[in-house]
């Protein structure tokens, strides 16, 4: 298995005293700025009586929301070129953007409610990893069809988020002026178009798209300084991960008997279980082998020998060399699923059916690589199916 790299004095007497009081509250207020917001919670900084619209997306929560808040929004549906998955990290459960574009597609009915406002506050809860960093966000407004406006502005990710921790952050979205002469969400000034019931594309309202493998637990729409302010909201706790290692190769070779921090689980307690064979392939080239006995195989690396889930993502290569065994003409395999935290959490790689490699009875011997766009791979092992 392989890596490689792809893809922010005082003077007297009561002048004195109104100087020491002013020192005093902002020293208060500054240490309030440095205290990341939990993610047990909506930040302390949020407007309980703004015209906030949201969804939480992690049935387990224990958020106390505001009554006035309305719990209306989602995700648009789970289909097409936004799709997604549950992904369990650090114990906590989120939606991971699995799709090739990084759509994330958020629904609010409520959008007319926007149509005055210059800026939408984006207010999520998400997965601190280096996925926030990897390509460019942008919020995509309007509606297809008849109405032929659209608009993407860019958006700014606050810097310091990948932590390998839950992290609140605020996103300022522009929401400027459209040909009509309103404001591009919120304008309903024409007809609805082809699946613009919420304003935007694709049953959506704001379609993020750049967001590739991103996880977001909570979502809340609101008026520009509903949440608080970016100094109160984008504050992240740092980092403790350490350098990447200066190796990039991990290897099992059961014919020669060597390996390189890399094992393959057998273990049928797991759910992972396989036999040990010689003599397997073509004639003259017979060699051992292993075969899985209940179609999986998991592999692990060791002592995190390619890095730390918190390190930056990399692209990993899986290189596997197999006998195209007549008698199993018509099997397929391919990269399944795969740890996603420290915790043995799993998340399931994207692509699978697009990957799939044939077994054709070829009589030959085979190698065949997949190529796979994430940290935690390298760090805990994945499954092939």
């Amino acid at each position: 298995m392989r890596k490689s790299h792809q893809a922010s004095w005082i003077s007297q007497s009561l002048a004195g005293a109104v100087a020491m009081i002013s020192l005093l509250t902002s020293t208060v207020i500054s240490t309030a700025q440095i205290t990341p917001p939990s993610p047990s919670d909506w930040p302390a900084s949020v407007n309980g009586s703004a015209a906030v619209d949201y969804c939480i997306l992690d049935p387990s929560n224990s958020f106390n929301t505001p009554p006035g808040w309305n719990n209306v929004m989602s995700l648009a549906p789970n289909s097409g070129d936004q799709t997604y998955t549950g992904a369990t990290l650090n114990s906590l459960f989120g939606e991971q953007i699995i799709n090739a574009s990084g759509f994330l597609n958020v629904a609010d009915p409520n959008y007319a409610n926007f149509v005055t406002e210059p800026v939408i506050d984006v207010l999520l809860q998400v997965y601190g990893s280096g996925y926030l960093y990897a390509n460019q966000l942008y919020a995509l407004e309007g509606q297809v069809g008849g109405a032929g406006h659209l608009i993407a502005p860019t958006v700014s990710v606050p810097a310091g988020a990948n932590n390998s921790q839950w992290v609140w952050m605020l996103l300022e979205v522009t929401n400027p002026v459209d040909p009509y002469g309103f404001r591009y969400v919120g304008d309903t000034s024409f007809p609805t178009t082809f699946q613009g019931d919420n304003g935007g594309v694709n049953l959506g309202t704001i379609r993020f798209s750049g967001a590739n493998s991103w996880t977001v637990r909570a979502i809340a729409f609101g008026p520009q300084g509903a949440f608080g302010t970016t100094n109160q909201i984008n504050v992240f706790a740092p980092s403790t991960c350490p350098p990447e290692p200066a190796v990039n190769l991990a290897y099992v070779d059961f014919n020669q008997g060597t390996s390189n921090n890399l094992t393959v689980i057998n273990d049928s307690s797991l759910g992972y279980s396989y036999s040990v064979q010689s003599g397997v392939g073509p004639a003259g080239d017979l060699r051992t082998a292993i075969q899985s006995t209940n179609g999986l195989m998991n592999f692990g690396i060791l002592s995190n020998y390619l890095g730390l889930p918190c390190n930056t993502p990399l692209t990993m290569q899986v290189c596997i060399e197999f006998y195209d065994d007549p008698a199993l003409a018509g099997s397929t395999f391919a990269p399944y699923q795969y740890a996603a935290d420290p915790q043995g959490d799993l998340a399931t790689y994207s692509g699978f059916t697009d990957i799939l490699a044939v077994i054709c009875g070829r009589v030959l011997r085979f190698r065949r690589s997949f190529s796979a766009a994430f940290r935690s791979f390298s760090a805990f092992g994945a499954v092939l199916s």
